[in-house]
């Protein structure tokens, strides 16, 4: 709200609408961008989620490999195109006198492990 006393000039009054219409628009354009700022942050709070729902499934399913890979007796391991194992069973890993966690990502011929069977999985 804004009040002009008299005597007042054309030209004060012209200044002082431009200011409230500037205002006002400045005022407008905040709202749209709060109003798309909130829609977005829905938008990401409902992807967190999601991903943090993936994370636990891929976790739970990784622990279900795990413990079904641990109680098989043979060694197992699982190697990328440049022999890095990517996963090991319990098995496998004591058979070398280590943890699981301590051969992954390293190289399968440093511990002694012979492919005799090798599996070639192939990618559709």
């Amino acid at each position: 709200m804004d009040y002009i006393t008299k005597p007042f000039s054309p030209e004060e009054v012209l200044a002082r609408i431009r200011t409230h219409l500037t205002l006002g628009l400045i005022k407008f354009d905040l709202e749209c961008r709060t109003a798309e700022l909130e829609k977005k942050n829905l938008e990401l709070e409902k992807e967190m989620l999601g991903r943090k729902e993936a994370e636990e499934s891929l976790r739970e399913s990784e622990a279900q490999k795990q413990a079904i890979l641990d109680g098989i007796t043979s060694n197992i391991a699982f190697v990328n195109e440049d022999l890095e194992i990517m996963w090991v069973n319990k098995t496998a890993a004591e058979s070398v006198g280590k943890t699981p966690g301590q051969m992954i990502g390293r190289k399968c011929h440093s511990f002694g492990l012979i492919q005799t069977n090798p599996v070639r999985v192939v990618p559709r």
